[in-house]
């Protein structure tokens, strides 16, 4: 998990201004940047309850009590269970033997904690938030938000922990 945490943290180090002509382009670019991340893809599959290992099955019971939707998919090293709930979009990772790595929480900006969202607005008050991702990672009190945010003449990626921010990403619109 330390790996991930770490691909966010050093790739500020090599962020250089892109340009892009869309937020999913910004998208595709973030993904390909946190390569670490488990995402379902085409070639993953649709998996039958009993093809996912108990242990993962038990802990995403427990955490999610009240989710009956969700779909698991098997990937390279390990399982992801994807869900909706209310306006939340979630994905959870375990590892094949059922360890929990990780999960994100996308939702609109309505939804995120308002400290983060004074937080950003403070820095950031003629930008607009275009997304959030909640990210909730083992032995982290907190978790950490993914702001994306918006003017007219560029894109940023913030990252949001206890009361700190930095900038991941910043892109230039084209």
């Amino acid at each position: 998990m330390i790996i991930i945490i770490t691909i966010l943290v050093t790739n500020i180090a090599y962020a250089r201004p892109k340009i892009i002509n869309h937020i999913h382009d910004l998208h595709a670019l973030y993904i390909a940047d946190t390569s670490a991340s488990f995402e379902a893809t085409v070639e993953t599959r649709n998996l039958m309850l009993n093809n996912i290992n108990l242990h993962a099955m038990r802990d995403f019971m427990n955490r999610f009590k009240e989710v009956s939707n969700e779909k698991w998919y098997g990937v390279e090293g390990g399982f992801v269970a994807k869900f909706k709930a209310g306006n939340i979009a979630a994905m959870v990772t375990y590892r094949k033997n059922g360890e929990w790595l990780y999960t994100i929480n996308s939702f609109d900006q309505e939804l995120m904690p308002e400290e983060v969202r004074l937080l950003v607005k403070q820095t950031y008050h003629n930008y607009d938030i275009l997304h959030v991702k909640e990210i909730e990672v083992p032995k982290q009190d907190s978790p950490i938000f993914l702001v994306y945010i918006q003017n007219t003449t560029t894109i940023k990626i913030l990252r949001v922990q206890d009361g700190q921010m930095e900038v991941l990403h910043d892109y230039k619109r084209g």
